[in-house]
C-alpha cells in the first residue's frame, strides 16, 4: 500500500518533533518527507516534494501558514486538478487523538496523488506571488485578451467554437510579469497591428520571396501565448517584424503609467487599449 506522504511546516521544532513522532509511532502508512520552519521553505518543498498532505502552522516568522492553501486551491481549480489537502496546526494539535481525527476525517482523499506539483514546479516562484495582486489577475488578462476562457468558477474552458480544446495555462505564463511584459507587449501589438504602415511594411519586406518565412500575425491573436509570455523582447520583436529599439522605448515609457494608473483597472472591465500618451 501506497503512504501518504506529508509535510510539516512550525517555526517551533518542538513541535515538529513531536509530531514526528506521534506519526511515526501511530501511523505507519504516512511518510514525513520534509519539515521546516517558514512559508519560504515550505513553497520550495510543494514544488519539489509533491506531498500527499501539508500541516501548517498558523503564524510563521515570513507569514501566515494558510496563505499557501488559497494559492494551491486557486491554482487546483484553474488547471482541474486535485490540490494536496492541508491541515491548519493549533498549539493543541500535536497529540495522537488530534493526529487520530485528522487521518480518519472524510475531507481527505489520499487514494490518488495530485498531478499539481508538477504542474508548479515549472514555475517555482509562483506560489510566492500575491493570489489577487498577480496570479488572479494575471489569468484575467488571459482570459479578457482571448488566450483562454475561463468561467465563473475560474476554471479553464473550452473554446465556444469547441473546434479545439483550451491550451493549457501553465505555471510559466502564470508567472510572467503582468505589467513588465504581458501589458506592455499586447498594447504594442495592438497599436502597430492597426496601423495600415505595419501591413504595407510587412508585405514590402517578404517581396514575393519564396524562400520559407516566418508570416507576421495580422492580429493579436495570431501572436502565440508562448511568444507573448516567454520570449526575449528582441524575438518578440523579430516575431512582429518590428524595430526593438522602438518597442523598447514604448516599454520604458508605458511600464510606469500601466503599473501606477487607474486606466488598467478600466481596461480590465473595458478590453479597451490603455493610453499612453
Amino acid at each position: 500500500m501506497e503512504k501518504t506522504r506529508v509535510i510539516i511546516v512550525d517555526d517551533d521544532n518542538n513541535a515538529i518533533n513531536l509530531l514526528k513522532l506521534i506519526i511515526n509511532e501511530n501511523f505507519p502508512n504516512i511518510e514525513i518527507i520534509a519539515w521546516c520552519n517558514n512559508v519560504a521553505d515550505a513553497i520550495k518543498i510543494i514544488n519539489s516534494n509533491r506531498p500527499d498532505l501539508a500541516f501548517l502552522d498558523v503564524e510563521l516568522p515570513d507569514g501566515y501558514g494558510f496563505d499557501i492553501i488559497p494559492k494551491v486551491e486557486f491554482l487546483a481549480g484553474l488547471w482541474g486538478v486535485k490540490s494536496p489537502p492541508s491541515y491548519i496546526l493549533h498549539d493543541d494539535d500535536t497529540s495522537n487523538d488530534a493526529m487520530q481525527k485528522i487521518m480518519s476525517s472524510e475531507d481527505y482523499d489520499f487514494s490518488s496523488s495530485s498531478i499539481l506539483s508538477p504542474m508548479l514546479r515549472e514555475a517555482p516562484n509562483l506560489l510566492t506571488l500575491s493570489l489577487e495582486g498577480n496570479i488572479r489577475p494575471t489569468v484575467y488578462f488571459y482570459n479578457r485578451t482571448g488566450y483562454v476562457q475561463v468561467d465563473e468558477n475560474w476554471r479553464l474552458m473550452r473554446f465556444a467554437s469547441d473546434v479545439k480544446p483550451a491550451p493549457l495555462l501553465r505555471g510559466r505564463y502564470l508567472a510572467t510579469s503582468l505589467f513588465n511584459r504581458l501589458l506592455p507587449r499586447w498594447h504594442y501589438a495592438m497599436s502597430i497591428l492597426s496601423t495600415s504602415s505595419y501591413a504595407s511594411q510587412t508585405l514590402n519586406e517578404s517581396g514575393g520571396d519564396e524562400q520559407e518565412t516566418q508570416t507576421p500575425p495580422s492580429s493579436i491573436v495570431d501572436i502565440p501565448i508562448h511568444v507573448l509570455a516567454l520570449k526575449t523582447d528582441e524575438a518578440f520583436c523579430e516575431f512582429l517584424g518590428v524595430d526593438a529599439h522602438a518597442y523598447g522605448e514604448f516599454k520604458r515609457e508605458s511600464i510606469p503609467r500601466l503599473k501606477f494608473s487607474s486606466q488598467f483597472d478600466t481596461w480590465l472591465k473595458t478590453g479597451r487599449p490603455i493610453e499612453i500618451d
